[in-house]
């Protein structure tokens, strides 16, 4: 979807709430056709920017979590890891800096995600 943010924009723009009922209907018609691409595509890995709806959106698509990457420095997380049909499907914190997105951080998951190449 193409949304500003979760709150107000969101709403505005498809007429429910994030998390709704309605809402749910939205993710689940999302997830079938994610599925599908994935099936279709078969890709290396799955990479989502953004780690606050990780929980959420695994438990939706019935994902086996793995590991967990924290920032030693603040205790942030960085990494949450999950295998999706035997894909690694890695939640990051959202690289467009809005939340304090340092070179450390960077560094961090850029090594994480080099596992995978």
């Amino acid at each position: 979807w193409s949304s500003a943010n979760k709150g107000e924009k969101f709403t505005e723009t498809f007429g429910y709430k994030w998390k709704s009922k309605e809402c749910f209907k939205h993710f689940y018609f999302c997830k079938e056709r994610n599925i599908e691409l994935i099936q279709y595509h078969k890709p290396k890995i799955v990479i989502a920017p953004g780690i606050g709806d990780a929980e959420y959106f695994s438990n939706l698509y019935e994902m086996k979590h793995i590991d967990t990457v924290v920032d030693e420095n603040n205790g942030h997380r960085l990494i949450e890891h999950f295998e999706f049909q035997d894909i690694p499907f890695i939640f990051t914190k959202h690289w467009t800096g809005a939340r304090g997105f340092s070179k450390i951080q960077e560094k961090i998951i850029i090594d994480y995600l080099r596992q995978f190449s």
